[in-house]
């Protein structure tokens, strides 16, 4: 029986590209989940303040999440693990991308986001970004607790080739891994070596006493084919890449089609009485 729904948000249950938020449908899928007993929430590359413009002020829907990609943990509205990115090393990176033009390191904690690179401020203003709130640009990252980093590259003249730029971001630093959350390698979530959505939530499952046949997850991107491929409840909605599709082992319909929620109802359905959902067995 499932006991825990964790899934990515962008392009898994939400439809980014044309709203930021939650469809009612969804909405109301999820208050099902609840209401059987489910708890539900993101596992996402997002922080905190980055959840609102999908959730709203029902900030009870992420109480429970994993978020940076695999760095922090919460358990009904409690931080139960954290894991810090040096600053050090960040630093480096900042440094190396100021040359590169359009490549931008963002540093971001609880209530700020600090970008280093290859852009100015009034460049950066410039720029579309509906997953970040104001990057201030500074001429280093500051030593400060940072648990969430992103690498961004615009399209400017004279910008690196984005993969040739990821294999010399991972040489230059070994102890971090870059992920591309997107369907164009144009944006990389950094996380420490080996982290990863799939570790937190075992992390999360630890904490919380469940087993890993206790736990659906759902996702689309690069940065979901770990987690799929770690528990045995995995799924991909229909729009994911071909190597998500091929990590899940189940499949449900697009985001368009608000194909997670509607799995989300099977789950609620099947979980009040003590069964899985028929599309998991």
């Amino acid at each position: 029986m499932i006991r825990l729904v964790l899934t990515d948000l962008d392009n898994t249950l939400v439809n980014t590209p044309v709203s930021p938020r939650l469809t009612p449908f969804a909405r109301h899928a999820i208050h099902r989940l609840q209401k059987a007993g489910v708890r539900f929430g993101p596992a996402t590359g997002r922080m905190p303040w980055m959840l609102d413009p999908i959730f709203g002020d029902e900030h009870d829907l992420w109480a429970t999440s994993v978020q940076g990609n695999g760095q922090v943990g919460y358990l009904d509205g409690e931080k139960v693990f954290e894991h810090e990115v040096d600053w050090r090393t960040l630093r480096r990176l900042g440094e190396f991308l100021k040359d590169k033009p359009g490549a931008v390191l963002y540093a971001i904690d609880e209530t700020d986001t600090l970008a280093v690179g290859g852009l100015t401020q009034e460049e950066l203003n410039g720029q579309y970004d509906i997953a970040f709130r104001g990057p201030v640009v500074v001429d280093e990252v500051p030593e400060r607790r940072w648990v969430k980093a992103n690498v961004h590259c615009f399209r400017a003249p004279g910008a690196p080739d984005f993969q040739q730029l990821r294999v010399q971001m991972e040489a230059l630093c070994p102890d971090l891994d870059f992920v591309s959350p997107t369907p164009e390698p144009i944006l990389w979530d950094i996380t420490n070596k080996g982290r990863s959505k799939a570790s937190g939530i075992r992390e999360l499952l630890g904490v919380m006493g469940l087993e890993e046949d206790e736990v659906a997850v759902f996702g689309d991107s690069d940065n979901d084919i770990e987690m799929l491929a770690a528990f045995p409840y995995s799924v991909a909605v229909a729009n994911a890449k071909p190597g998500v599709l091929e990590a899940a082992n189940y499949a449900v319909g697009s985001v368009e089609e608000d194909g997670a929620a509607r799995a989300f109802l099977e789950i609620a359905e099947a979980s009040a009485r003590g069964a899985l959902p028929a599309f998991l067995m």
